[in-house]
């Protein structure tokens, strides 16, 4: 009688290598999600900025067409330091008000920290024009 001589299978020494793979997937799926979200955070932020910049604009115009008592550009560093903002730059060029404005944003991963400044700029111009 002869004798069968059993071979080992080609992928029998690479066994649990499938769950390597899948959790490095997994991390990887992972990692993309966490830079997603953090660019979308940014994104939204920077439109807010840029609404409080529009905000901020309008309200020194009117300050400028005397409809608050307030002078334009001390009206919009009030509203600037309400809303945690950094107030650059306030000009009044003819009948036009310009706001330069930053604000930052903290971001916290467990032990790391970063710091994003985002800066928007509005000019404003009186209603009738």
């Amino acid at each position: 009688m002869r004798s069968k001589t059993i071979e080992p299978h080609p992928c029998a020494g690479e066994r649990g290598a499938g769950t390597v793979l899948g959790l490095a997937i997994v991390a990887v799926a992972v990692s993309v999600l966490l830079w997603v979200c953090a660019a979308s955070l940014i994104g939204s932020k920077q439109l807010e900025v840029q609404a409080l910049a529009d905000r901020i604009a309008l309200a020194a115009d009117d300050a400028l067409r005397g409809k608050t008592p307030t002078p334009p550009c001390d009206l919009a560093k009030q509203i600037s330091a309400e809303n945690s903002a950094q107030l650059d730059t306030c000009r009044i060029v003819e009948n036009k008000v310009f706001i330069e404005l930053h604000i930052y944003i903290d971001f916290s991963f467990s032990t790391k920290t970063a710091t994003l400044s985002l800066q928007a700029s509005a000019a404003a111009e009186p209603a009738g024009q």
